[in-house]
């Protein structure tokens, strides 16, 4: 097996913990009721960004839903459990919810974010596995178990690095909102804002096609 496939794999892995920070960032919704519209939006993104702050099935539940059944699907394809990925990824996360702003049937809510940054930790593994005795146990595990026990090695090692970093990232997010039928709902560009930050300095636009 050559480095190339190795990297492909990490780069399928981040591909797809990527795709469930995404999920979670569009979960934010936020139901209609008599409130005033700033508190109304202040109460619905604080329930989704505790549910994110404080992880378990039950809160991410609805959140890992949104990755449809395909997307679930793949991940436990690899032998990856979606809500351990979930803990992992967002244990650390914290926020603190700034001014909102309501204009009519729009708003924007500031909101500072802050979790793992999850760079260091796969360079680690990167570089573990990319020569030596680290190269020679993985082109062992694949060769025995294909690429569901390469995946299951190199997100034990993931997770591993990652808990042994304390490297954080954080950043400010501008939360655009739109009023419709089902209350208050976010952008689609709003996930992917939440998710730039979580992912800190993470480029993954060039890994897609490794996936």
């Amino acid at each position: 097996m050559r480095a190339k496939t190795t990297r492909r794999g990490l780069a399928r892995l981040a591909c797809l913990a990527f795709a469930l920070v995404l999920a979670v960032g569009a979960g934010l919704s936020l139901a209609g009721c008599k409130q005033a519209e700033e508190q109304l939006i202040r109460a619905g993104l604080t329930q989704s960004l505790d549910a994110l702050k404080n992880p378990s099935r039950e809160s991410l539940e609805p959140y890992v839903s949104q990755l449809g059944q395909d997307g679930v699907s793949r991940l436990e394809g690899y032998g990856i459990d979606v809500y351990d990925l979930a803990a992992h990824v967002l244990k650390g996360f914290d926020y603190q919810l700034g001014d909102v702003s309501v204009d009519g049937d729009t708003a924007t809510a500031a909101v500072h974010v802050k979790g793992r940054d999850l760079a260091p930790a796969l360079e680690a593994t990167w570089s573990g596995f990319s020569s030596g005795e680290g190269m020679a146990e993985l082109v062992s595990t694949y060769q025995d178990g294909g690429e569901v026990a390469m995946a299951k090695k190199l997100l034990s090692r993931f997770y591993e690095n990652l808990d042994a970093s304390d490297a954080q990232v954080e950043g400010d997010v501008t939360l655009d909102l739109v009023k419709g039928e089902d209350g208050w709902q976010p952008t689609k560009d709003d996930a992917q804002k939440v998710a730039d930050v979580l992912f800190g300095n993470i480029d993954l636009s060039s890994l897609e096609s490794l996936v």
